[in-house]
């Protein structure tokens, strides 16, 4: 491969990753504030949470989002985009453990000065969420096993 080929490869890689960070970012961030920004704003005032706040947890799940969009995008092809979609199943499921305290959400409702205290076991949900994750991340683990085989096939034509 030249240096102009290579060059011209790196051109549509970036392309390709600002492209897909662009429309991961609608997707995940842009998209929900709109459709969901005036909910979560009008609760805020009532519902309060021990852990961060919605917008907050939004704005951490866009930026995880982006970066893995972007990452698997620039490494295409490679054993890296494996690697980055290992990386984006953990991440997520540890954000899924985090964002909703491992299953157990308190809320304080305030009512004409009263508060009262919320407690939800959504334990199970969590659990179904982690085993999501947890076969999301087998998946990209067997890919990059086919990807390396498949590689190594390719190698093997070469050199008859």
């Amino acid at each position: 491969m030249n240096g102009r080929e290579l060059a011209l490869n790196l051109a549509i890689r970036l392309g390709r990753a600002a492209l897909m960070g662009f429309l991961t970012y609608i997707a995940f961030y842009v998209l929900p504030m709109y459709f969901l920004g005036q909910a979560i704003r009008g609760l805020s005032g009532v519902i309060t949470s021990g852990g961060p706040s919605p917008e907050a947890l939004l704005v951490y799940f866009a930026t995880m989002a982006v970066f893995f969009a972007v990452a698997i995008e620039l490494t295409r092809d490679t054993v890296l985009e494996h690697a980055f979609s290992v990386g984006r199943g953990l991440a997520f499921l540890f954000f899924v453990i985090y964002a909703t305290g491992g299953g157990l959400l308190t809320l304080t409702l305030s009512r004409m000065g009263v508060p009262i205290e919320m407690t939800i076991d959504a334990s199970r949900l969590v659990l179904i969420l982690v085993g999501i994750g947890l076969l999301d991340v087998g998946r990209s683990i067997l890919n990059a096993v086919n990807w390396a085989c498949e590689k190594a096939d390719r190698e093997l034509v070469r050199q008859d």
